[in-house]
């Protein structure tokens, strides 16, 4: 029997028998000698806690050291990534340092032959300097039998930008976290998930912005599609902090239910510690739209066609902000095959 570990952890509990504060993983071995991670970033959280991110540092396979300098745009996005072997596990840790007023964009992406299960784990560490802008990307397409890790932790000092982009298409159990400290005043946080459950997929997700600078925004948005036995659960927390007067915060969640046996459970918070702050959040949960339906269907579409159509189109705003033509065109293509076969 493996060992397992609490992550996803919530900031602040909820009722015990809602089942939604925390989840428990199992804490998968990788076969690297582990990365200690600099004194800089040691002390910064993540989404999914220190029990995620310790298991991927320890017994990581890879590790990088993304240093923009000050003042310099890296037109070229940064690639880490690629296909995994049958069997392969993989721990990866990304760390990115963005000079004052740099730019970059780092892609992370991985995936597997149909009926080659592996593990992959991520974990992503982002400091923004003042006036830097950051990009994250993440595309997960690994196939089912697959287990997939991503972990993240952000932090923006003053006038800094910082977004994460994510697509997790496969493997039958993610887990995914962000936790993002908007420290500096002006700073901005905006997050972008997409997700398909499918057969008995499990999708785990806790996303935490936190607000300690004035005048910061952050932006968490997620859209999903859920079929089959799929289980889901998405915790957006806004946290205003002292000091964080005129911030703003908002997270939107659409999440279609395309099977009766699937569980979907959206957990929205906002926490507030400060006055003369803004925090919104909503949820549109359902079936798809009738009369959106009967329109493309109208168009000469048929029923199944149209159905993909209107799933389809909820994942293409991120699909498309990949930078890589290649591996974009892998996740349409992927994302197509599933609903295809589904």
């Amino acid at each position: 029997m493996s060992a397992e570990i609490t992550v996803n952890r919530m900031p602040r509990s909820t009722w015990n028998w809602l089942d939604v504060n925390e989840a428990r993983m199992d804490a998968l071995s990788f076969p690297g000698p582990g990365f200690d991670i600099p004194e800089r970033f040691k002390d910064m959280g993540t989404g999914m806690g220190r029990g995620a991110s310790e298991l991927i540092s320890l017994s990581c396979t890879e590790h990088r050291i993304v240093e923009v300098p000050e003042g310099e745009d890296l037109k070229e996005p940064v690639i880490i990534g690629g296909m995994l072997e049958d069997g392969e596990k993989q721990a990866s840790v990304t760390l990115i340092h963005a000079g004052r007023n740099s730019r970059v964009k780092v892609l992370e992406f991985c995936e597997s032959r149909e009926g080659h299960s592996a593990s992959r784990a991520e974990l992503t560490y982002v400091m923004a300097e003042e006036g830097a802008h950051v990009t994250v990307l993440q595309a997960q397409m690994l196939s089912r039998g697959s287990f997939y890790i991503s972990d993240t932790g952000m932090t923006a000092k003053e006038d800094a930008t910082v977004e994460l982009e994510q697509v997790f298409l496969g493997a039958d159990h993610i887990y995914a976290g962000c936790e993002t400290l908007l420290s500096g005043d002006r700073s901005s946080f905006k997050a972008d998930t997409a997700y398909l459950g499918e057969g008995s997929r499990i999708l785990d997700m806790n996303y935490v912005a936190r607000h300690g600078g004035r005048k910061t925004d952050s932006r968490m948005n997620a859209t999903g599609a859920l079929l089959g036995k799929s289980d889901k659960i998405y915790r957006g927390t806004i946290d205003f902090l002292k000091g964080s007067s005129g911030s703003t915060g908002r997270e939107d969640e659409n999440v279609l239910l395309l099977s009766e046996d699937v569980r979907n459970r959206s957990v929205p918070v906002i926490l507030c510690a400060e006055e003369d702050v803004d925090g919104q959040h909503a949820a549109t949960i359902g079936r798809i739209d009738t009369d959106k339906l009967f329109y493309l269907m109208s168009r000469a579409l048929s029923e199944e066609m149209a159905k993909r159509l209107v799933i389809t189109s909820g994942f293409m705003p991120v699909i498309e902000a990949i930078p890589e033509v290649a591996v974009r065109n892998a996740a349409v293509n992927y994302l197509e095959r599933r609903l295809t076969l589904d």
